[in-house]
């Protein structure tokens, strides 16, 4: 992880972190910033093939753990039906870490994170988190607002997902889905 030694010099230093507590902040510091500082580009654009027009936009917070986050993403790209070639506009990945001051704007609408969410072609996916620290978060807020408004504009689903950890270490996900899933459509449905 960075951090500032005595004399307020950036250095790294070394943070014991087990798998199961690595967030977004951590792997930022360690490994977004690290990597693409040669580049001064995100993450994304390091390791892409080229661009991607995401289906959905993700809202989250940094500080919970990322394999919860990655278990719900996991289900819902389960539960939704889509490949991994379709993209997932994730913030911290999609945004060029060097320069945030380009993407974060003190107008919401006018910040690179709107652009995101509006253009996304199926919608948008909030993982809540088991800290519920989402629910905190004017930002966060704001991209659930928007969704929801976007829905009454144009086909355009809110999902809501959120880890729940079992006794054993599995995660379970709990999902509230915004319309039918693609095989709850027929259900019922007599074949003619």
């Amino acid at each position: 992880s960075v951090g500032k030694g005595a004399d307020g010099v950036e250095r790294w230093v070394q943070v014991s972190l087990q798998v199961r507590e690595v967030n977004l902040y951590h792997f930022n510091s360690t490994v977004t910033v690290a990597v693409t500082a040669e580049f001064q580009c995100s993450f994304f654009e390091l390791v892409a093939d080229g661009p991607v027009d995401p289906e959905w936009y993700m809202s989250h917070t940094w500080g919970e753990p990322w394999r919860h986050t990655t278990a719900c993403l996991a289900q819902h790209r389960r539960d939704r039906r889509y490949g991994e070639d379709k993209g997932i506009w994730i913030c911290a990945t999609a945004n060029n870490q060097h320069e945030l001051a380009t993407a974060v704007t003190s107008d919401p609408t006018k910040s690179a994170f709107y652009p995101a969410m509006t253009g996304a072609a199926r919608g948008a996916v909030t993982v809540i988190g088991e800290s519920g620290m989402l629910f905190s978060r004017v930002w966060c807020a704001f991209e659930a607002h928007e969704a929801i408004a976007l829905g009454g504009e144009r086909p355009y689903l809110y999902d809501a997902l959120t880890p729940l950890a079992t006794t054993d270490g599995d995660i379970e996900v709990v999902r509230i889905y915004d319309g039918l899933l693609e095989n709850e459509y027929s259900y019922g449905k007599s074949e003619a």
